[in-house]
């Protein structure tokens, strides 16, 4: 028998209540709101819920976020081994970082948005995997997208070598030194996997980059990076296929580097650091264009509103940027609708 405890927004629970229903799963046990912390939750209230056989989370309504709460749900996981834990996920799409590292964590139960699908056929494809999840789990053929590919092995000794060489100690179009900030309008929209990407593009074309983590939860960022993409830990740095992580915000030498990217979080937690980044080259916001991130895009376009900055967006569906064409640009700023992952059109952006 099927026993779940559901966690949800309230506009995520219809679509999950409806699903229980659909499989005629006893009605979940629920918490309906804003606002949930896991960690209190496996602090306190965890052994009231020892029966459960599925824990289905949707991450809009949890406090912890990131690579925190991955630290939380393994903690969960070893306190009930027995329990089927399905990550709801809807605002995010393949090529996010935080979906493949939940994958590489082994939670393979993750519901994810279609970015290619209409809202019709992404609210029937949710359904669909859903279902699956609750009653065989994902299947690996659908949880394997969300992984982001890494470079091979050949690429890497090739970039080592050319670094090393005398032709590319200024490589064509890396000549000096650049600096980027990236913000998101909220949390959970590819702002990391978009800074990551800016960084790989520099250092495929033979130049040295790095990466600075300047959140509150850095160092777990810094960290979970590490393990998921197999890094090197040295002194208070990880380097990460060629590109070095730091989580501080003042790296001693970071001139040294063709590219620096200040991975700067949220914007409306962290107008701080928007002064702080007045000096560099360029300022990318990522955005979420769901129609529940619009609201989100708003208030970040105010944060800026005294800066000059380009907005990314990761699709590069033009029939969707014309649609939120107003939201996007209400700051007459530039729009960018790209795959977060496309490394060499990521390139082109730095050098346009």
């Amino acid at each position: 028998m099927i026993k779940s405890l559901l966690i949800a927004t309230k506009e995520n629970a219809g679509i999950l209540n409806a699903i229980t229903k659909e499989l005629e799963i006893l009605k979940p046990r629920s918490f309906i709101g804003s606002r949930w912390s896991l960690r209190s939750f496996i602090k306190s209230d965890l052994k009231n819920f020892s029966a459960e056989t599925h824990f289905v989370f949707d991450i809009n309504i949890i406090s912890e976020q990131g690579t925190e709460l991955i630290e939380l749900l393994t903690e969960l996981r070893g306190k009930n081994e027995k329990a089927t834990i399905i990550i709801y996920c809807v605002n995010l799409s393949a090529g996010d970082l935080f979906l493949h590292q939940l994958i590489k964590s082994g939670f393979t139960n993750v519901i994810a948005g279609y970015d290619k699908a209409s809202e019709a056929e992404n609210y029937k494809l949710i359904q669909e995997d859903l279902k699956e999840a609750i009653t065989d789990g994902l299947s690996k053929q659908k949880y394997e997208r969300f992984l982001i590919t890494e470079k091979p092995e050949d690429v890497i000794v090739k970039v080592e070598a050319e670094v090393e060489s005398e032709e590319t100690e200024n490589p064509e179009g890396l000549i000096g030194h650049k600096s980027i900030a990236v913000f998101g309008s909220q949390k959970r929209v590819g702002a990391t996997t978009f800074a990551m990407s800016l960084c790989r593009s520099t250092i495929e074309r033979g130049g040295k980059a790095v990466l600075v983590l300047t959140g509150e939860n850095a160092e777990l960022e810094q960290s979970c990076l590490c393990k998921h993409f197999d890094g090197i830990k040295n002194d208070g740095l990880v380097t990460v296929n060629g590109i070095d992580v730091f989580a501080r915000e003042v790296v001693t030498g970071i001139e040294e580097y063709n590219l620096a990217v200040f991975d700067c979080g949220r914007v409306q937690e962290n107008t701080d650091k928007i002064e702080m980044m007045q000096e560099v080259d360029k300022l990318y916001l990522c955005c979420g264009i769901g129609w529940k991130d619009l609201k989100h895009v708003s208030s970040a376009h105010l944060c800026l509103q005294s800066m000059t900055y380009t907005v990314t967006v990761n699709t590069d569906d033009e029939a969707i940027l014309k649609k939120y064409n107003n939201e996007l640009c209400k700051n007459c700023n530039e729009v960018i609708g790209i795959n977060f992952n496309d490394v060499i059109r990521i390139g082109e952006i730095i050098n346009s």
